[in-house]
């Protein structure tokens, strides 16, 4: 009896780190990495967004459109840092940066938002730029040889 006492124990707590892990996964963010497309409503270019996690947490984000308006038709990229909302871990806040090149010099500062509405739909925000610009995942997101739903 003191031995399936014991092995039940372990079972039990084995179980409960498994869930917790999992749960913990749920909120790591993972479900916005990946590759993502848009069309720009304003001038109508294709837009392709690389997220993918970087240090500490945080997700680093390149940016790349076939025609920047705000370059006056240059060469540019945006790219950024940022992390979840700590309020709404659906939503990831990227502090940016657009460089135009030809001459290189960086345009914009600013911040967006993305809010992850469904598994596959993104939602970008700039406040004061534009509101609920839509991105599609491309990428099928791939981690322990599974695709998952975080």
């Amino acid at each position: 009896m003191k031995r399936f006492f014991i092995v039940s124990s372990v079972v039990s707590v084995l179980m409960l780190l498994a869930l917790a892990a999992e749960a913990g996964s749920k909120n790591s963010g993972s479900r916005f990495w990946g590759l993502w497309e848009g069309i720009d409503p304003a001038d109508g270019s294709s837009q392709q967004i690389s997220i993918s996690g970087g240090p500490d947490g945080t997700f680093d984000l390149l940016w790349g459109e076939s025609y920047w308006t705000i370059c006056q038709g240059r060469r540019g990229v945006l790219n950024g840092t940022g992390a979840l909302d700590p309020e709404d871990r659906k939503t990831l806040v990227v502090q940016i940066t657009i460089t135009c090149f030809d001459p290189e010099e960086d345009i914009l500062e600013s911040a967006v938002s993305f809010e992850l509405v469904a598994k596959n739909l993104l939602l970008a925000t700039d406040p004061g730029a534009f509101t609920d610009l839509p991105f599609f995942r491309v990428s099928a997101r791939v981690r322990g040889g599974e695709e998952r739903d975080d």
